[in-house]
């Protein structure tokens, strides 16, 4: 008799690859049915065996293989991919061996659940890079253009179904991009092709990237390049805070009104200790990426301040805020590390403090992940 431990499996050929535990795409070359039985002596002829397709088809075993001399066998049938999702039954003469689901996925429904996402990172001059979606013109030295690809029943249908990438402004012919996965990629249900950029120009111009899939666009994304000055007249303030309780510093949390701006440039932090005493200035370079940008100062001990102390903030020549001890409050931290709320019992939530919070809370799972 027939072991009844039975599995059936499904494994679909394209391009001359395997696939394991995927649906029958439009595109497959060939399906392979696989079973490994437990025979014994008189049940191991390949001709007794069939498979019964649910339109009345029948396929014969294409082979029956012993393992490792033992009675299991491993028992294959392969034939081209039918048409629509249908089933299947394995037979040996009269006897059900195991029934088999294929499903079916066409091109159409492939396409529509395709996933694509883009992203831009800038290349700086020590070869390290930043994401983001707004950067300041001649800082970069080259870019690279992420496009992101997911699908739920895996990524091997992308071997016949064309994705391109066009990237254009309105001074300059558009430039394309096939992109073509790796054949070790297919095997996946997500994956990322990056496609280097050499250096944009450097006057202030709007890219437009968009995605499509066998000519219908799936997903678009702007790049802005602006000078200098044009990127820090969008800077904006979301909070400033003295931390500290013997000694103190100061720090400011900064966004922009431009989308994920991201760029270096030179700022200034101008303390006075009070009105009788001259300004000290602390100078340094910062990066913002993505839209934010943290920039603290220099510790003083609380014998340094005078009462009517004060910071100025200039970012390129041009003031942001002024911090006094009435502007901002102060985090004071107890013997066990805690702090109690910046915050005044009066202060409004708004869309910045959600921006804030939202990207802290960001940075913490992508650390702990």
């Amino acid at each position: 008799m027939l072991s009844k431990q039975r599995l059936l499996h499904l494994r679909v050929q394209q391009d001359g690859l395997l696939y394991e535990n995927v649906p029958i795409l439009w595109c497959a070359d060939t399906i392979w049915i696989e079973g490994t039985l437990k025979l014994p002596v008189g049940a191991r002829n390949k001709a007794e065996y069939r498979l019964h397709l649910a339109d009345g088809k029948q396929v014969q075993a294409t082979h029956l293989k012993q393992i490792d001399n033992s009675e299991r066998f491993r028992l294959i049938f392969r034939l081209p991919p039918p048409a629509n999702t249908t089933s299947a039954v394995v037979r040996w003469r009269q006897h059900e061996v195991g029934t088999i689901e294929l499903p079916v996925v066409s091109k159409e429904e492939y396409s529509q659940h395709l996933q694509l996402d883009g992203a831009f990172s800038q290349i700086w001059e020590n070869g390290t890079t930043n994401m983001g979606g707004t950067f300041i013109s001649g800082q970069n030295h080259g870019w690279i253009i992420h496009t992101t690809i997911q699908h739920r029943v895996g990524l091997y249908g992308l071997s016949e179904l064309p994705i391109v990438l066009e990237l254009s402004h309105e001074a300059d012919v558009p430039h394309h991009w096939d992109l073509v996965l790796p054949k070790h990629l297919l095997r996946g249900k997500s994956a990322q092709v990056p496609i280097f950029l050499p250096r944009l120009p450097k006057k202030a111009i709007n890219y437009h990237a968009t995605w499509s899939v066998a000519g219908d666009v799936r997903h678009s994304q702007r790049l802005q390049l602006l000078t200098a000055k044009q990127f820090v007249a969008n800077l904006r303030l979301i909070s400033q805070v003295m931390v500290g309780t013997h000694s103190q510093y100061p720090v400011f949390l900064l966004g922009s009104t431009s989308p994920r701006g991201t760029g270096k440039f030179g700022y200034e932090l101008i303390f006075q200790a009070s009105k009788e005493m001259p300004p000290v200035p602390q100078t340094g370079q910062c990066t913002m990426e993505n839209g934010l940008l943290v920039i603290r100062g220099t510790e003083l001990t609380v014998d340094q301040f005078r009462g009517d102390h004060r910071y100025w903030l200039l970012i390129e020549g041009r003031q942001i805020t002024e911090l006094t001890p009435t502007s901002a409050p102060v985090v004071k931290f107890d013997a066990e590390g805690g702090f109690s709320t910046i915050f005044d019992a009066d202060f409004t939530w708004n869309d910045a403090a959600d921006e804030e919070l939202y990207d802290r809370l960001s940075k913490i799972m992508n650390e702990n992940s």
